[in-house]
């Protein structure tokens, strides 16, 4: 059922969910955003050490990291607060 002048991809709707090239987009956007969550309710207070990065351009870019020796230090304040902001939204 893709709209007429819709790029040329493989679309087919399957469940209620949008799906392309075998790939479940609501899926994915859900596990991507309930990952956020569980990294700021479960991972940040029990995890010694913990290193957040952006791997969105195909490399590693380091936006947040905690050790042992000290409090979480935010390297790229801008894609932390993003991610902050989603997780805020949620509570």
């Amino acid at each position: 059922r893709a709209e007429a002048g819709a790029p040329i991809m493989n679309w087919c709707y399957k469940n209620d969910y949008l799906c392309t090239m075998g790939k479940n987009l609501y899926v994915i956007e859900r596990r991507y955003l309930t990952g956020i969550v569980n990294l700021f309710d479960i991972y940040f207070p029990i995890m010694d050490v913990v290193f957040v990065f952006d791997n969105s351009e195909g490399k590693h870019e380091l936006i947040a990291k905690k050790t042992p020796n000290s409090d979480l230090y935010v390297i790229d304040n801008n894609k932390f607060n993003k991610l902050k902001s989603y997780y805020d939204s949620t509570r």
